[in-house]
């Protein structure tokens, strides 16, 4: 269930492709939360802690958490998309590309976007200690065996693939360190994106029972349409979560064959403890929850549908639960620069979570036209998207073949600019990194609702600018289109 280590995050990379640097730490010794030998790493504001002991991730590696420490008042402990796997076809590591991450290769905080902007000056979590937890043992968090897999290959022979199923030990070991080095918060967020996001309740539940006097609030991201009865075709015996459920009087009534995002929302609530709040936030038509739901072997998925079933049976059990479902198809919010520009029905998602983290009530907040993301624009969408029809100005500056598999960074585009190539140096001219950009999201859903290609993936910016019958004069009302729309906003 859950965003790719490789297929999900690419999302906007098709556009605007980017190299992301790791930074390189030095290692020092430190005690481990397992009685072993562990290490820390140390850069800028955050330490790698590497506990050592039962923690591992899927191919055996090392597992590593993220601490920054900052308000001791104020905990912030994320769990990481990561995928899934329970399959051999679906574990095997040569699979390309897997659903799943096996190892921590591009899971660092320093790298990532939305709430983990610390200089971002509307992050309502800027002052906050934070735990950032990878997912990279395929059992979303909640797993504790080490499985052997057997599977076909293409060419005849049988191959097994043997996964650490380790998610529930690594997420204990990230807890012990916030237990040991936050030992009397005011308030602890608990919350995660995609495979995190299943996990967030469960964790939530059992921070909350560890904190009696702080206010813990849970925010599960991009995991709400993981119904029970549209994901019990798949074979989760092999993850061993009932080691896990069975440590936690909340969940004890789960296992491999009783799970589900509602059950396990249900479940956080059932002890009704006084210091617990449960949130979620999903985006209509998520891309990945699709991908994953027909990976379970649900025909068809019907996602906006599977979202909102959910959560009325949650709020039937927590009637305080509160949820915001936005429109569009992307997956995750929390972790993306477009955490500050979502809304839904003229509410900002930033603004929402804004008013959680201060204690105040929020309502459910529902899209209206859910196939259509809806963003707060800024100056710099008006300057993109004028920037693009600056460059298509004239006919002969429109280049009808985008030819990506040999000009993906548009590097080569020359004199004339393909849709795709014209939006990529628009971004270069006017931000000079690549990056999420609401006015890019707005342009895919033009496409996809002129060519009624709605569940199409991003490469349709360049199926739309190649397609044979196509005419500059469709490139320049597309844009212009674009253009009024952004301007319309900024207005009012």
């Amino acid at each position: 269930m859950i965003c790719t280590a490789k297929r999900f995050r690419q999302g906007i990379s098709l556009i605007v492709l980017f190299v992301v640097l790791l930074i390189v730490v030095v290692l020092t010794g430190i005690e481990s939360v397992h009685g072993q030998s562990a290490t820390t790493t140390t850069s800028e504001n955050w330490q790698a802690h590497a506990p050592g002991g039962e923690t591992a991730c899927a191919d055996g590696s090392e597992f590593k958490y993220f601490t920054r420490k900052a308000n001791f008042n104020k905990l912030l402990v994320y769990f990481t998309g990561g995928g899934a796997c329970w399959t051999g076809k679906q574990c095997a590591t040569e699979t390309d590309p897997t659903p799943y991450a096996y190892n921590l290769a591009n899971n660092d905080p320093r790298n990532k976007k939305g709430i983990f902007n610390l200089s971002h000056p509307d992050n309502p979590f800027n002052d906050y200690t934070m735990v950032y937890v990878p997912t990279c043992t395929g059992d979303v968090v909640m797993g504790d065996s080490v499985a052997t897999y057997r599977y076909q290959t293409e060419d005849g022979p049988e191959k097994g693939v043997t996964v650490h199923h380790k998610g529930y030990p690594n997420g204990r070991s990230a807890l012990k360190w916030a237990y040991d080095n936050v030992p009397n918060p005011k308030t602890v967020v608990v919350s995660g994106s995609s495979a995190g996001g299943l996990a967030t309740p469960f964790y939530a539940n059992i921070v909350a029972n560890h904190y009696p006097k702080a206010r813990v609030v849970g925010i599960g991201d991009a995991a709400g349409a993981y119904r029970k009865s549209a994901i019990e075709q798949a074979d989760l015996t092999s993850w061993n979560m009932e080691e896990a459920y069975n440590n936690h009087g909340a969940f004890r009534n789960l296992n491999a064959q009783n799970i589900g995002i509602e059950k396990l929302y249900m479940s956080a609530a059932s002890q009704q403890l006084t210091n617990l709040e449960l949130y979620q936030v999903d985006q209509a038509y998520d891309k990945s929850q699709h991908y994953f739901l027909a990976l379970a072997g649900t025909e068809e998925p019907e996602v906006s549908a599977l979202i909102q079933n959910n959560r009325d049976d949650i709020r039937k059990s927590d009637p305080e639960f509160r949820s915001f479902t936005l429109g569009g198809r992307e997956h995750t919010v929390l972790d993306r620069s477009l955490f500050y520009y979502y809304r839904s029905d003229g509410m900002l998602f930033r603004d929402w979570v804004n008013d959680i983290e201060a204690g105040m009530s929020v309502e459910s907040m529902q899209c209206q036209q859910c196939r259509r993301p809806d963003f707060k624009y800024t100056k710099a969408d008006r300057a993109i998207i004028e920037k693009m029809g600056e460059l298509l100005s004239t006919e002969e500056g429109w280049s009808p073949d985008d030819d990506f598999e040999h000009n993906r960074d548009c590097s080569n585009s020359g004199a004339a600019y393909s849709l795709r190539c014209s939006l990529v140096e628009a971004v270069k001219d006017v931000e000079g990194t690549p990056g999420d950009y609401p006015v890019t999201y707005t342009l895919l859903h033009e496409i996809r609702e002129r060519t009624e290609a709605y569940n199409s993936g991003d490469m349709i910016i360049v199926k739309f600018n190649n397609h044979s019958e196509r005419t500059y004069q469709d490139i320049t009302d597309l844009i212009e289109h674009v253009e009024s729309k952004v301007d319309t906003q900024l207005k009012k």
